[in-house]
């Protein structure tokens, strides 16, 4: 199986689906439409709330280890966010019944691509010693994301996780 932390999302996305032996869960009809206005609402908010996240740990540092900041300490409203988005059951006492947009999902995916590409080209510039440190740190937890969206959006049970988790992070 290919690496997954430095693999394109279209890689990742195979392997991962070559190894749990199905696809990506797929948006419900039940869930009814979502215009595309609606579509792009939920996309900036992910993206906002990616730069948010991003940005707090930059300040902070919070979330560093030795091995460098945990994508689930990093991202919890990004995370919190995208596990909403393809939620497909809600409490017996909720109001409304559950809404997936795994569609959504894949835009935030298609968007962290474009980041994790942005970042290795910083890096190889090497130009602004900032930028390049910045990069540095963001490269690995993008692509930890994206690894994290592609779980909720292949629907990854505990195990499977536990089975993928050594090759993620061997990567």
């Amino acid at each position: 199986m290919p690496e997954f932390s430095t693999s394109s999302l279209t890689v990742r996305r195979e392997a991962l689906q070559k190894t749990l032996g199905r696809g990506p869960m797929p948006p419900l009809a039940e869930a009814g439409p979502l215009t595309p206005e609606g579509r792009d609402h939920l996309v900036e908010e992910g993206v906002e709330l990616f730069w948010n996240d991003l940005e707090w740990e930059a300040l902070t540092g919070e979330e560093a280890l030795e091995g460098g900041p945990l994508v689930e300490l990093t991202f919890p409203g990004f995370l919190a966010f995208a596990k909403g988005l393809v939620l497909t059951e809600v409490m017996p006492d909720s109001l409304d019944r559950a809404r997936p947009r795994p569609q959504v999902v894949e835009d935030l995916l298609q968007f962290l691509e474009e980041r994790r590409e942005e970042f290795g080209q910083d890096m190889a510039a090497g130009t602004d010693d900032e930028q390049v440190e910045r990069a540095r740190v963001a490269l690995p937890l993008v692509s930890g994301l994206m690894d994290r969206l592609l779980f909720l959006l292949f629907q990854v049970t505990p195990d499977e996780r536990a089975r993928l988790e050594p090759e993620i992070q061997g990567g």
